[in-house]
């Protein structure tokens, strides 16, 4: 069974007038393993944690030491002389850019240990406004859903996955109400590729992260992915400086299963897709 883990970044409140795309944008992205990677990966990021930050890996509340992309982010912008805004204090103990480049290393290197098999879905909310009823994590959820059951009948052979969350009430609402059944009646493909979701656990696994030592730290693959690939929206191509690990995601991202090329449209879904008015990758 593989695991796809869940994160998003960025809000789904309608953007207002004249908003960035940064800001108009929502991402959902999961990132999966293997079920019996669960401790791997865990311990791997452990260790990454004990090497950032030293004794805080462990003396300090867990969220202190959480690898974020915009703490990345904002650790960088400290770096270079500007404000860190609501950067865990944890993150004082990495002070230098050769510090910084060294925990980003010891990232890079997870992505490329594991491989997970990344996808995100990107909404761009203030295009999508236009489309009556339209519900920017109930768009992502059912495109994360089609992509996902796709993938497992004509890549993975009929394999099961599971999609594994922190506990977020607004997610778990959406689940609950029975609001998700009705998008994805909605939005699923017909015919030919129609997807087949008994390959999917129906609800995805919500997490108490006090609890679930292991999962919370395996969720950071996919907060990662959900900042790094809207960066990529927000700036219309690949986000340069390294902090946004693109190209350590880059090769995660899973190709179309059906030309087993470019993760546009599978690994990486723009709704509304803009079409070729956007750069490939």
């Amino acid at each position: 069974m593989l695991l796809f883990y869940v994160d998003e970044s960025g809000g789904t409140s309608a953007p207002r007038p004249g908003s960035s795309r940064l800001a108009s944008s929502f991402t959902l992205a999961a990132a999966a393993i293997p079920d019996d990677a669960r401790s791997s990966v865990a311990a791997d990021f452990a260790a990454i944690k004990r090497r950032a930050f030293g004794e805080l890996a462990t003396t300090a509340p867990w969220g202190e030491t959480e690898i974020k992309g915009r703490y990345l982010w904002q650790l960088n912008r400290r770096l270079e002389g500007g404000p860190a805004g609501d950067l865990p204090s944890a993150y004082d103990v990495i002070d230098s850019r050769q510090s910084f480049n060294l925990l980003l290393h010891s990232v890079e290197r997870l992505f490329a240990k594991f491989r997970p098999v990344v996808f995100s879905v990107i909404v761009d909310k203030s295009m999508l406004a236009s489309t009556a009823g339209a519900d920017p994590l109930g768009v992502a959820y059912a495109s994360l859903y089609q992509s996902v059951a796709l993938t497992m009948e004509h890549v993975y052979g009929g394999a099961s996955a599971a999609f594994v969350a922190d506990q977020q009430t607004e997610h778990e609402k959406f689940f609950e109400t029975g609001a998700m059944r009705t998008v994805m009646r909605a939005r699923a493909s017909q015919g030919k590729y129609r997807p087949n979701f008994d390959f999917i656990l129906d609800k995805p696994l919500w997490i108490d992260s006090e609890l679930s030592t292991w999962d919370r730290e395996i969720i950071q693959l996919a907060d990662l992915a959900a900042f790094t690939t809207r960066a990529w929206f927000a700036d219309s191509g690949v986000p340069g400086a390294r902090h946004f690990l693109w190209e350590a995601l880059r090769p995660c991202l899973a190709a179309d299963w059906r030309t087993g090329s470019s993760p546009r449209g599978a690994g990486l879904t723009i709704i509304p897709d803009p079409g070729s008015s956007f750069p490939e990758l």
